[in-house]
């Protein structure tokens, strides 16, 4: 598909629009369906990334949100403890700039990382 938009592009200019697969169900098919592989594009994973990333307002409250529920369950026993971190783990909005860093130096883009 996209070597067909690269021989239209020599016409004139083509945009092109990619994404991964979600879900497919057809039970007759089934064994191919799992046996099948979809495979993001570089630069699929770096316009995600770049869109889910982008430190905001929103992203900073939730991290502070989170360090500080971590900062009390250092202090408490170990139960709360345990609870403590699970929850800034899953408050905490910090796996997608952390992952433009390795992308970023993979695909050589000052503009990822």
């Amino acid at each position: 598909m996209l070597k067909l938009a690269q021989e239209i592009s020599k016409q004139g200019t083509v945009s092109v629009i990619t994404a991964e697969l979600a879900s497919m169900n057809d039970p007759l098919q089934q064994k191919a369906i799992n046996n099948d592989v979809d495979e993001a594009i570089w630069e699929e994973m770096d316009t995600g990334l770049c869109h889910q990333g982008r430190v905001t307002a929103n992203f900073i409250v939730l991290m502070a949100l989170g360090r500080c529920i971590a900062a009390a369950g250092l202090v408490s026993d170990p139960a709360h403890q345990a609870i403590a971190f699970a929850a800034y783990a899953i408050i905490t909005p910090g796996f997608e700039p952390i992952a433009k860093i390795p992308l970023g130096l993979v695909r050589r883009s000052k503009e990822t990382w």
